[in-house]
């Protein structure tokens, strides 16, 4: 059930993941980005440490969404 709200805390408003959020997840939580999707996906278990830390994003209000690019320096 966890992942089920820890999608819904981080979808947009047509029920798909905001982009780049399964990546900021994966920093956050300090594991592979592929690690996320295949909690996502259902086909692996999380390891319990990783528990309380994803309970914190769901109550966190801290915006994952895709970093922002800017023009380059130095161009």
């Amino acid at each position: 059930h966890i992942f089920e709200l820890l999608r819904q805390r981080f979808s947009g408003a047509d029920g798909k993941l905001i982009r780049g959020a399964s990546s900021r997840i994966a920093e956050h939580l300090g594991v592979t980005y592929g690690t996320v999707s295949q909690w996502f996906a259902k086909k692996s278990k999380c390891h319990a440490r990783h528990l309380a830390p994803i309970a914190q994003l769901i109550l966190s209000n801290v915006d994952f969404s895709a970093r922002k690019t800017g023009p380059k320096v130095g161009v």
